[in-house]
């Protein structure tokens, strides 16, 4: 068993990025928890194979989506004892509300901007199919599928952040009323 301190900075706030590493660190068995800091990087302490955790470091470093790495630093240590899962360390209600919403936003506006791209390439299909282009047909059913894909994917994404939002909020409601 290895423990690693995994320091992100970037674009790597408000953009959904811990959610992803809790996915990989999930995917790989790893256990530990992943925070935003002050300093608007991402911190992420795991432990696990090491082969999982070389793995969950590089897949952090080569991501790409919104999400921008800029520079991704590993302090490897001996393991400890006090983790059982992996854990996303959330802020207050009103700034993880906030967070999940600017996330939502951005990742609306990407869509939107292919979903664009998307039809002013089926248009430009339509001009080469009236041209006789041979093909055209396959290549729109391709674009059609991939743009039907990618609904169903953002469909999935919105809905398990806002049932991770709700179950937090239920949380916090317990612990007020507690």
């Amino acid at each position: 068993m290895d423990r690693a301190t995994i320091t992100i900075s970037g674009t790597v706030q408000g953009v959904g990025f811990r959610g992803i590493v809790k996915s990989n660190t999930d995917q790989l068995g790893l256990v530990g928890r992943v925070s935003n800091l002050e300093d608007m990087t991402v911190e992420a302490i795991c432990k696990g194979r090491r082969e999982a955790v070389e793995s969950l470091v590089n897949k952090i470093a080569t991501f790409e989506d919104t999400i921008k790495i800029e520079n991704v630093s590993v302090v490897c240590s001996a393991p400890t004892r006090g983790f059982e899962k992996f854990d996303v360390i959330l802020g207050d209600t009103k700034s993880e509300l906030v967070a999940g919403m600017v996330t939502l936003a951005t990742y609306l506006d990407k869509i939107s901007k292919n979903v664009d791209s998307t039809s002013q390439n089926i248009a430009s299909l339509r001009v080469e199919q009236r041209d006789g282009f041979r093909g055209v047909h396959e290549r729109q059913v391709d674009l059609a599928s991939a743009v039907r894909d990618q609904t169903v994917t953002f469909r999935e994404f919105v809905d398990a952040r806002f049932n991770k939002l709700e179950a937090e909020i239920e949380k916090i409601k317990e612990r007020l009323h507690a």
